[in-house]
């Protein structure tokens, strides 16, 4: 089995990776962005959060960066992750293109926005605006992500 254990980082955030048995799906309404992804040049005043899988993967580790802000009124979201290689890469992309965002119990928006950039590299993290209203009592909540089990099969 392939969990994510995620290691808390800085700002009072809390990754919780809710584990769900293959095949049992939970329903859940889509929040929706407002516009296109864009993109920024990742700064200092993102928050880094390291996923540590289990499993075949066993002491693996992803780094995922995070930042959210008010945007005309909107949550606005920008992330990234660090890219690994081979099946390993590919247990990131496929976990994080069904995982989801929450403040607190909100959900914010999908995971599946994020891109992925080369050890290294000049970060360009993409960014989405939602259509959930900005508060700054939201914002102090605790940031989550939540996905399912998933499995890798060379």
């Amino acid at each position: 089995m392939i969990k994510a254990l995620l290691e808390m980082g800085p700002f009072r955030a809390l990754f919780i990776c809710s584990i769900f048995t293959l095949g049992v799906l939970t329903a859940c309404q889509s929040t929706s962005v407002v516009g296109p992804v864009t993109q920024e040049l990742a700064k200092e005043n993102y928050l880094n959060y390291t996923i540590t899988w289990s499993g075949t993967f066993q002491g693996s580790k992803t780094k995922l960066f995070f930042k959210g802000y008010n945007k005309e009124g909107k949550v606005a979201v920008c992330g990234y992750y660090i890219k690994s290689s081979g099946s390993e890469e590919r247990l990131t992309a496929t976990w994080i293109e069904q995982a989801k965002i929450f403040l607190g119990d909100t959900e914010i928006v999908s995971t599946r926005f994020i891109n992925g950039v080369e050890e290294g590299d000049r970060p360009l993290a993409n960014c989405v605006t939602t259509t959930i209203p900005y508060s700054r009592s939201l914002m102090e909540k605790d940031f989550s992500l939540r996905g399912q089990e998933i499995h890798i099969y060379d």
